[in-house]
């Protein structure tokens, strides 16, 4: 066998893999007003992320109440005075990861995970239920 033809077979394996990959490391944003028009959502890698004017323990509780309210189930919680993390799962047992990440005393940054690969609308209706939560 010449290496011409080992290579010919090689290189569709090599874009085949390439291509299912590629939604796992691209980098496609999108990015839209936040709810209320306040702020912005950006969307990409499969998490939303937006900051939120409030603080830590705020948007904490916030956020537990609107997973209560969508009737998720809290797996685990854990707070300190710099980040925050919420494990949840639907009934359907789809894994929710709520992170938060205090930038200052009235600014937090939230991301939220829903899955492996992400489920935008299910993000959305989450951060839509925190900051109701917020008000």
């Amino acid at each position: 066998m010449n290496s011409s033809s080992a290579s010919s077979r090689f290189f569709p394996a090599v874009a085949l893999l390439a291509a299912l990959l590629l939604p796992f490391v691209g980098g496609c944003t999108t990015t839209t007003p936040g709810p209320g028009g306040k702020g912005v959502v950006a969307y990409g890698r499969g998490e939303l992320s937006t900051d939120v004017t409030d603080d830590l323990d705020a948007v904490f509780a916030a956020s537990q109440r609107a997973l209560q309210e969508l009737e998720i189930i809290k797996i685990d919680d854990k707070k300190t005075q710099v980040d925050a993390q919420i494990l949840s799962r639907t009934a359907t047992d789809k894994k929710i990861v709520i992170n938060l990440n205090r930038v200052t005393d009235t600014l937090t940054k939230v991301y939220i995970k829903v899955g492996v690969v992400g489920d935008e609308t299910l993000s959305r209706l989450i951060l839509d239920k925190i900051f109701t939560e917020l008000k």
